[in-house]
Parts: structure tokens; sequence; C-alpha cells
């Protein structure tokens, strides 16, 4: 898989998101946004991405800071706690530290690795951008189009 069709596969999953930005607080709406608003074919897209033993995906992985893993290790997460953490990580991650993130979607992609959104933060071409982080919240990579 080229980078190429990375970009378009994760910006084909990302235009199939039911997407209502989060413009609440957590405290507002809880921590998680539904299950229900992400498409099955962002979660398979992501499953394919980390299940994959193509060079080119593995390749892809290493780039943006994602490892491989079993398709039964790629679930949204629904613990509200989780996603406060996460929540809080993404917005110091685009850098506001006022405390009151905005819910997010939270995937765990694999034993080590989870993908945050919130469908607010854009890359310049205007698609939603997401956050690799590991387990500690330590941010592994910034992805456009998921």
């Amino acid at each position: 898989m080229s980078r190429l069709q990375l970009l378009r596969g994760l910006i084909a999953a990302c235009a199939l998101l039911v997407v209502s930005p989060a413009t609440k607080t957590i405290s507002a709406q809880g921590a998680c946004l539904p299950q229900a608003a992400l498409a099955d074919v962002a979660i398979k897209y992501v499953i394919g991405l980390v299940t994959a033993t193509d060079s080119a995906n593995m390749r892809i992985r290493a780039t943006h800071g994602l490892e491989s893993a079993l398709a039964s290790e790629v679930y949204v997460v629904a613990d509200s706690a989780r996603c406060r953490n996460a929540a809080l990580a993404l917005e110091r991650t685009f850098g506001d530290s006022s405390g009151t993130a905005a819910p997010v979607w939270l995937l765990q992609a694999g034993p080590n690795r989870l993908l945050v959104f919130n469908g607010l933060h854009l890359d310049p071409y205007g698609t939603i951008s997401s956050v690799v982080f590991d387990t500690l919240y330590v941010r592994k990579a910034i992805l456009a189009g998921l």
C-alpha cells in the first residue's frame, strides 16, 4: 500500500463517519462519543492496516507509530475514564490545556496503541486528524484522514 493509497483510504474512511463534531465539554455529555456514530468502515480500515503483513503496510505502521495487531485487538473503547484521559491528551496535543476537552472516539488499535479523534481537529486539507498514542497517552503520530 503506497502513501497515497493510505491517505485515500483514511480519507474514505473519514468520509463515511457520521461526524457531528463534539462541541460540548466532557462534563456536559460524557467522555466517549457514541460508537454508533463511528462507521464500521473506519474500524475495518484500521484492522486492515494493523493486521497486514506486507512490507508496504509494515512501513506505514512504523511511520505512524502503529504496531502489528490481531483483528480482535481493534475495537471502540467505551470506558469513560479512558476516554477522558484520551480527550485530555488529544487537547494537549493540539495546544489546549484548559482541561475542558471535548468527548472523543477512542479506538484500541492493538494492545499498545490508541487512536483518538473528536471531529474538531482538521488537517490543512480539511480532513479529520486523529492521534496515535501509546497506552500511557504518549503521542506517537498525528494521522490525517482518520
